[in-house]
C-alpha cells in the first residue's frame, strides 16, 4: 500500500468553501433564504442548510458540473493510479457515485456554517468548481425563497380576499334586517336630529 501511495497515487487539492444561510426574521428586517455568507441565523437555519447540501449532492447539479468542467475526463486521465481514479466508461451510477465522494458538503451546527469540499487532481479546477457550486446553490436557494415568497403572499391575498367578502355578506346581512324590520341606522338618526335642530 505504501509503495502504491508513494509511486502511483495523483496528487489531489482539496478547495474548501464555506458559506451561511439566512433567512428572513418575524420583523421582515432581514432578507434571504438564500443570502449565502451573510451573517446571522434563523431557527431554521440547519434545515436551510440541509436543502442546500441535498442540491449540491444533487444528479442535477453534478450532472451539470460534469459537462461544465468535463469531470469525466478529468478524473479518469490518471494512468497509473487506477485506485483512485474513475474509469472512463464508469455507468452514470458509478459517476454520481464517485463524484458524491469528491463533491461533499456538510453543517456546522457550532458555527452555523456549510462547508462544502471539492477534491480533484488540479488545484486550479478545485477552486472553479467550489466558486460554480456556491454560484449555483445561492441562485437555487433564491430559487426556493422566492417560491415561499409567493406561496405565503397568494395565502395572505386570499385571507384578505375571505375576509373582505365576509364583511360584505355582513352588512348585506345587516342592511336587510334594517329593511325588514324598519331598524333605525343610530349614525343616521343622530344625523337626521342634528339637522332638525339646525333649522
Amino acid at each position: 500500500v505504501l509503495i502504491y501511495l508513494w509511486l502511483f497515487t495523483q496528487d489531489r487539492f482539496s478547495t474548501a468553501a464555506f458559506f451561511k444561510i439566512s433567512s428572513q426574521d418575524s420583523s421582515g428586517a432581514a432578507s434571504g433564504l438564500a443570502a449565502l455568507a451573510l451573517p446571522g441565523l434563523s431557527g431554521s437555519a440547519a434545515m436551510d442548510s440541509e436543502l442546500a447540501i441535498g442540491y449540491v449532492t444533487s444528479s442535477d447539479l453534478l450532472l451539470e458540473l460534469e459537462k461544465q468542467f468535463k469531470l469525466v475526463e478529468h478524473y479518469s486521465s490518471p494512468a497509473r493510479d487506477r485506485v483512485f481514479r474513475l474509469e472512463a466508461d464508469a455507468t452514470l451510477e458509478e459517476r454520481l457515485k464517485f463524484y458524491r465522494s469528491h463533491i461533499t458538503a456538510h453543517y456546522d451546527k457550532e458555527t452555523g456554517l456549510t462547508e462544502v469540499d471539492i477534491d480533484t487532481f488540479k488545484p486550479e479546477l478545485s477552486k472553479q468548481i467550489a466558486q460554480e457550486v456556491l454560484k449555483k446553490t445561492e441562485a437555487f436557494m433564491n430559487m426556493v425563497n422566492q417560491k415561499v415568497a409567493d406561496q405565503q403572499l397568494g395565502f395572505a391575498r386570499s385571507e384578505v380576499d375571505r375576509t373582505s367578502k365576509q364583511m360584505e355578506d355582513s352588512n348585506n346581512e345587516l342592511i336587510t334586517l334594517q329593511n325588514k324590520y324598519h331598524f333605525i341606522d343610530p349614525s343616521e338618526a343622530i344625523s337626521s336630529s342634528l339637522k332638525a335642530a339646525e333649522t
